[in-house]
């Protein structure tokens, strides 16, 4: 399946990035090669940063810079202390405004600029031709002659989300450049307004531009540094770093791979690092479970399969020891390789510290290493299967269709929305040709053509108040046979009808409150649903809605449809995705889900069927015949007695913890056949029972495909 050696051998890729706090100072740096050589099994890479603030720095300073990291790079190879070496340059575009002293101050450079026409210090634009002859050239030549293995272009390289600005860069190089490739005249306020006027297709087809024309400077930005590096040295190996599933551009990751490599036949396969800030223990679920493992996990599934190094940025900025564990950090990395990452950059020494205070957590990494390499091995970017919340890289020019769209863009739809339904049991796949069923929330409707909206409605959606709106705006309602009735203000709560796929739990009251929506995550909307004319007779509740007097505000608030292409439609008006972790909500979500995914082969790929919050990564090998399940249990309790189903299980399946052992240890399960046959062909669904799961832990399960 994989061409890359590493895995083939079951390894994952690890790196340590040492900041210049400590590879600057020659007492620290000893330190750090002492405990390096003390931990050598559980570190790959030593990546030096050649600064440690966030603005770009002048080349003058990064000059005076080059004879001691060139000097640590040689030392670390002297000593063995990794297989490669390499350098981090942290600010290529720059990221914060933040020692601006040390900028450059040549006034040919432009600074990334927003829509509003704000500036951001220590920032450039890498669209200027003076930045990138005279700036990056200069350093880029500097850096690749420091004998190096690899150098990492950071930080953050996005469009997005540098300093006081959201999207950039509207400086008036980039206006002048868009107008002329698209034969516009363009200024910063007519383009403002072009992106939050007329249809939606008009707006569409203009943010679709310039999220393409930013793609175009970062790639551009790639295929530069690529010949600067190469010229110098072309075996060096060039990564990127971005973040936030790059919500400012809309280039595809193939093309940006591509062009790091100045020769497709000579140059090495890049890296790959998606970023990302989850620093303290106090994040764990939040920022780790939900959100940076959705953002991670779906960078990997667009990630050309070719390539094998992808390693997640693990970070505890700004360094004091005490506010991340070692437990913490070890867990992060092992989330990251389950997301689809192949390995971790651990950029987490304390710098400006008594050493010391880093050796508990260098140890408990390398006793986890063993671990990451079966992970990494066992999945060998293999897609992820489950319940496909749709997303495309440059899904951010649908976002705030109705306002400015600067002031709320967001480049994650779906995927980020429901991701409190992929912390309990149920799995998210992120590509539509690995999906057993779909999500579909807003605006998203009007990222996808008419052709594909009819295909994706022919299997299994689960969709929202928003997407009828946005179906019925396209003339396409009758896929999903209802639309969106009145707005519900007053307080209310949805309760469940005697309907099979609620099972044993009708009568039972969600009660989320519209007066909370602040608190909740949710835009607060809560409508009722009315079922198309003409398809009254198709259309089944699933849910009504009652106020705390038990007067029955709305008869439908949840909604299930058969529409004429074969395809099942579960629409929610009452927070699709938030609130949803009762345990009776739960079951009617596994149900309805597993129904969603008749057309895929009968149920869900596999999900937990008991009540943990447990979060599941399912991937199938259809090659090797066998099944990958990674389960984590996100919660400071012991996950006891869970259940797991596997559409397609074997007998037997085998359970690997994360546990800092010489050799990780594994438990043998027993499957027991609970369904066997759909109405559209047989099928097998294994049930597991696993008697614990520890808190916050990792765990590799894997069976033979039947």
């Amino acid at each position: 399946m994989c061409e890359n050696a590493d895995l083939k051998m079951g390894r994952s890729h690890i790196s340590y990035r040492i900041n210049p706090e400590i590879w600057g100072d020659d007492a620290r740096f000893e330190a750090l090669c002492r405990a390096l050589a003390q931990c050598r099994t559980g570190y790959d890479d030593l990546a030096l940063f050649d600064s440690f603030t966030h603005s770009v720095l002048a080349c003058e300073v990064i000059e005076q810079r080059v004879p001691l990291l060139r000097k640590r790079c040689a030392e670390l190879r002297e000593r063995h202390l990794g297989n490669r070496i390499g350098i981090n340059f942290l600010c290529t575009m720059g990221h914060h405004t933040e020692n601006v002293v040390q900028s450059p101050h040549d006034r040919r450079f432009t600074n990334l600029t927003g829509l509003d026409g704000t500036a951001v210090p220590g920032c450039f634009c890498v669209g200027n031709e003076a930045y990138r002859q005279e700036h990056l050239s200069r350093v880029f030549t500097l850096l690749a002659g420091c004998g190096i293995d690899f150098l990492w272009l950071d930080d953050d390289l996005r469009f997005c989300g540098h300093g006081p600005v959201g999207l950039v860069c509207f400086c008036d190089g980039c206006l002048e450049r868009f107008n002329r490739a698209h034969g516009t005249s363009y200024t910063r306020e007519t383009l403002r307004e072009a992106f939050d006027c007329g249809d939606w297709r008009t707006k569409l087809e203009i943010r679709r531009r310039w999220l393409a024309f930013s793609g175009e400077s970062l790639r551009t930005l790639f295929v530069f540094a690529a010949e600067c590096v190469h010229r110098v040295d072309p075996a060096i190996q060039l990564g990127a770093m971005d973040a936030g599933m790059r919500a400012g551009d809309s280039a595809s990751f193939d093309e940006l791979i591509a062009a790091l490599r100045y020769d497709p036949e000579k140059s090495p396969l890049p890296r790959w690092r998606p970023g990302g800030g989850a620093y303290t223990d106090f994040q764990m679920f939040d920022e780790m479970v939900l959100y940076k493992t959705t953002q991670l996990g779906a960078e990997a599934e667009w990630l050309p399969p070719s390539l094998t190094d992808i390693e997640s940025e693990i970070e505890s900025f700004n360094y004091q020891r005490l506010r991340k564990s070692s437990h913490a950090t070890a867990f992060e990395g092992a989330l990251y390789c389950c997301a689809g990452m192949t390995g971790a950059a651990w950029n987490v020494l304390a710098g400006n510290d008594d050493f010391d205070v880093n050796m508990p957590l260098m140890r408990a990494l390398t006793a986890v290493r063993p671990f990451y390499d079966r992970v990494a091995a066992a999945n060998g970017r293999l897609p992820q299967r489950g319940i496909c919340a749709l997303w495309k890289p440059g899904q951010a020019a649908v976002s705030n269709l109705a306002g400015r769209w600067e002031e709320n863009f967001s480049s994650s739809g779906s995927a980020m929305m429901y991701s409190e339904l992929f912390g309990a049991g149920l799995p998210q796949s992120f590509r539509r040709e690995y999906a057993d069923c779909f999500i579909l929330r807003g605006n998203t409707v009007y990222d996808y053509s008419d052709a594909e909206l009819r295909e994706i409605f022919s299997s299994g959606v689960y969709c929202d108040a928003a997407t009828l709106r946005g179906l019925e705006t396209r003339g396409l309602g009758a896929l999903a046979g209802f639309r969106c009735g009145k707005r519900i203000s007053a307080d209310a709560s949805e309760v469940l009808t005697a309907h099979e796929l609620n099972g044993a739990d009708a009568g039972f009251r969600r009660d989320a409150r519209q007066s909370f929506a602040r608190f909740w995550g949710d835009d607060g909307g809560v409508f009722a649903l009315e079922a198309l004319p003409g398809l009254e007779s198709r259309c089944e509740i699933l849910a009504e809605l009652r106020d705390y007097r038990d007067e029955l505000l709305a008869p439908c608030a949840m909604g299930w449809f058969c529409n004429d292409l074969g395809g099942r439609v579960a629409v929610a008006g009452y927070y699709p995705g938030t609130n949803l972790l009762f345990a009776y909500k739960l079951r009617q979500l596994r149900s309805i889900f597993n129904a969603l995914s008749n057309r895929s082969g009968g149920s869900l790929s596999a999900w937990v069927a008991s009540y943990h919050r447990v979060k599941i990564f399912v991937r199938r090998d259809e090659e090797r015949r066998r099944i990958v399940i990674e389960l984590v249990n996100a919660s400071l309790d012991p996950a006891e007695a869970v259940v797991l189903r596997v559409r397609g299980g074997g007998d037997e399946a085998w359970l690997t913890a994360m546990e800092p052992v010489p050799t990780p240890q594994t438990e043998k399960l027993h499957g027991r056949v609970v369904e066997d046959t759909v109405e559209n062909g047989a099928t097998q669904v294994a049930e597991y029972c696993i008697s614990r799961l520890a808190p916050w832990s990792v765990n590799l399960i894997e069976t033979a495909l039947q």
